[in-house]
């Protein structure tokens, strides 16, 4: 997995950090103010992607396989085009 140099800042642009709540010093995640949206949309992708396989049973394997033979089976927009320009039943009237 590749990321821009913008996206690994967000990744580790939260600190674990000591803070006084309610007079008991506890653990919390800061962003001291960087912004996190990469690291949170990684989060919220992996659960999606784990509760995909475990419920679901999704074999991406599978469906990259499906998704080439589909695209195999697909026109491209050239044969299209030939086909419209050539009437419904390929009369040009």
């Amino acid at each position: 997995m590749f990321f821009t140099e913008v996206e690994a800042k967000q990744l580790v642009a939260e600190e674990l950090v000591e803070k006084l709540v309610n007079g008991k010093f506890r653990l919390l995640w800061d962003a001291k103010g960087r912004r996190n949206e990469a690291l949170d949309c990684l989060v919220y992708a992996s659960a999606a992607l784990r509760v995909s396989v475990q419920r679901w049973q999704l074999d991406l394997e599978a469906l990259a396989t499906s998704r080439k033979s589909e695209e195999q089976d697909t026109p491209t927009l050239e044969q299209l085009a030939a086909m419209l320009a050539g009437g419904v039943n390929g009369n040009n009237h």
